[in-house]
């Protein structure tokens, strides 16, 4: 999808975004530099953009190529020398001179790098956007981070803690709501710091802000993420208690269950702080689910330690969790920290970490049978009559209309565990739902759990899987129409629905795909690419 600030930036230059690079004039490559995998993919993009901009020059249609985000921000100048292909490099803090960049380009040629952190905010420049976003919208209330954790480059690519007043973010919220939105996630890379100017003159806290912007009537459900264990403050705390819009589900990254590791990583708290925090979360809102970030494989971490990381695990019980191996970011602390892990180690305790997670989460999937949930059905789904939402606790899943008398339908979770509901209420709003049932994922790669119509794959490696899908998913909605099933993929999980014979077979299929990439050989159909970065435009 094409991010807003993008198509608000293109507008006075009648930019529209096209789906694909063929036919382009302009490319924007948006990047992350959070893990090394997403910068060696930039490179290898930028290395097929240019011999495309080539042809399309020997065509006469030239093509601006540009490199935004963090690894342009970290690395803009290396990007330079190395692909002259690239006309234009933006840091996420400039992206509202984007159209000056563009501008300047056409005009004197050569290249244009804005990677500086500007004076004025961007906030204060970019248009207002009015067009319809759906059901649900995220909204940026703050940037950047001051914690400087070792092995995290976001204080480096994003900057400073920096806070929008309240008056403008309640304004972008208003809009939102205006436009049938219903479901609002604030976002900050460090999003529980925040602490921005109020109405009065006076400094809001991020509880204070949900509080307003509950009041907002057509606005029925709040989330916020990503936060920091240090900034959970007790009136943050209250807030999950006293507000109703705000989603019994919380985000809260702890990274590792051992002390010495977390000092090692600057984290500012011990695990004994974060499980006190948990339990005051439970305490104030009894049916909250959490999940969290955890990185296995840091400099010096010991075989104690990631036993501590388990216990931790054990002790809470989380929903849902992203897990990680380390991966060492240039100009960080810790990757020039001694006792770096070796990856064989790391993958053993990854895998061994994430059989412990996906066992839970299957274990809070099915604590939701027999309850009813309140599920915002969001858009259309692929089959007549089908819509898909989000339960309170992001657990995604599709319904469809059994009888157009009285809108029933069914819905089906589709998230290594699964649920049946049925629902009173036709997609695009909100409905009270019962769980039915459950299925469980079997945690072992390459194996699957089979139960009702649907079978679960896991593979071992996520790149490559994610390679086999193809850019948006294109290869699997082919092969979803060769096959007779639907297909779909979550990290290293490919999900199979259909009749059992063709279920059978696509398991097959998706079998030798993999191991055909694994073999480095071409998996077609749709010549899998690795990587989703890409964001284009066409100059109408």
């Amino acid at each position: 999808m094409i991010p807003p600030a993008w198509r608000i930036c293109w507008r006075p230059w009648v930019y529209v975004p096209v789906d694909a690079a063929e036919g382009a004039d302009m490319v924007i490559l948006n990047t992350c530099h959070i893990r090394e995998k997403a910068t060696e993919k930039v490179y290898s993009e930028l290395g097929k953009l240019k011999q495309l901009k080539m042809r399309r020059a020997e065509a006469g249609n030239p093509m601006l190529v540009a490199v935004a985000g963090c690894v342009a921000q970290a690395e803009g100048a290396e990007i330079m020398a190395r692909q002259p292909a690239v006309d234009m490099i933006v840091g996420p803090q400039s992206y509202h001179r984007l159209p000056e960049m563009i501008a300047r380009v056409a005009r004197e040629g050569g290249h244009a790098l804005e990677t500086d952190f500007p004076a004025e905010g961007k906030f204060d420049h970019l248009p207002e956007e009015r067009a319809a976003t759906g059901a649900t919208a995220f909204l940026t209330i703050q940037e950047g981070c001051d914690k400087f954790c070792t092995f995290c480059v976001v204080p480096y690519t994003r900057g400073a803690e920096f806070s929008r007043p309240v008056v403008q973010i309640a304004e972008e919220a208003w809009r939102l709501a205006g436009n049938g939105v219903v479901e609002i996630t604030l976002l900050g890379q460090n999003v529980n710091a925040y602490l921005g100017e109020g109405p009065d003159g006076t400094k809001w806290g991020l509880a204070r802000l949900i509080r307003h912007l509950a009041r907002i009537e057509a606005v029925k459900r709040l989330r916020y993420t990503t936060s920091h264990p240090r900034d959970m403050d007790d009136d943050l705390i209250a807030a999950h208690g006293d507000v109703e819009a705000l989603m019994p589900y919380l985000h809260l990254p702890v990274q590792s269950g051992s002390d010495r590791v977390l000092a090692a990583m600057n984290r500012g708290h011990t695990a004994a702080d974060y499980l006190r925090i948990v339990a005051r979360m439970r305490e104030a809102r009894p049916d909250i689910a959490l999940s969290s970030d955890f990185i296995v494989g840091f400099p010096g971490e010991s075989d104690s330690d990631f036993e501590a990381t388990m216990a931790l695990v054990r002790e809470i019980g989380y929903a849902q969790a992203f897990s990680f191996k380390y991966s060492a970011r240039p100009g960080t602390p810790a990757a020039a920290a001694p006792r770096q892990i070796p990856d064989a180690v790391k993958d053993e305790r990854l895998q061994t970490l994430q059989a412990l997670l996906t066992a839970q989460q299957n274990a809070f999937n099915r604590s939701c049978e027999g309850r009813e949930f309140s599920v915002l059905f969001e858009k259309p789904g692929r089959r007549q009559g089908q819509g898909v939402g989000r339960s309170p606790y992001l657990q995604a899943g599709a319904c469809r209309r059994r009888r157009p008398a009285d809108r029933r339908a069914s819905h089906r979770e589709d998230h290594r565990g699964a649920a049946e509901f049925a629902a009173r209420r036709a997609c695009g709003c909100c409905g009270t739902v019962k769980a039915k049932g459950g299925r469980a994922l079997n945690p072992r790669h390459g194996t699957a759990s089979d139960t009702r119509e649907q079978v679960t794959l896991e593979f071992k490696r996520n790149a490559l899987l994610s390679a086999l899908a193809g850019s948006h998913s294109r290869n699997l909605v082919r092969l979803e129409q060769k096959l007779g099933v639907r297909l779909a993929q979550r990290g290293n999980l490919i999900s199979i629905e259909g009749p059992p014979e063709q279920r059978e077979r696509a398991t097959l299929v998706m079998r030798a795909l993999y191991r055909r990439l694994e073999a480095g050989e071409d998996s077609h159909p749709g010549r899998c690419r690795r990587g989703d970065q890409l964001h284009r435009a066409r100059c109408a």
